[in-house]
């Protein structure tokens, strides 16, 4: 049971630590469109975020 509980704290520490970047890429994105950035930027920060969803899954 022990184990199971050092797990669950585990994923909910790197949980939380994945929605705060997720939150800060957001608005790093949101950032960018207001800005009307050039296209290869967007794609870039696009692509980060997209490979930060699955890091989610990885978990």
């Amino acid at each position: 049971m022990d184990n199971l509980y050092v797990g669950i704290v585990a994923f909910e520490i790197m949980y939380d630590l994945w929605v705060f970047e997720q939150r800060k890429r957001d608005n790093e994105l949101k950032i960018m469109l207001q800005n009307q950035v050039s296209e290869p930027d967007l794609r870039i920060s696009v692509d980060s975020s997209l490979n930060h969803y699955y890091e989610l899954f990885q978990m």
